[in-house]
């Protein structure tokens, strides 16, 4: 993921990634997934996406 937000517009410019910052690191990514999936975010996101 950390490589595809540098190499591939359409994600960097879709997560709104301003060219002059450093993207996420895959620990803060990872930290990321983790709160989302202890928050039970993941289910949330799934199901509104297959509306």
């Amino acid at each position: 993921m950390e490589y595809a937000l540098y190499e591939i517009g359409s994600i960097s410019k879709f997560v709104r990634l301003p060219q002059d910052n450093a993207a996420p690191d895959h620990t803060a990514i990872m930290n990321f997934r983790h709160l989302l999936e202890k928050n039970k975010f993941t289910r949330r996101l799934l199901k509104i996406g297959s509306l």
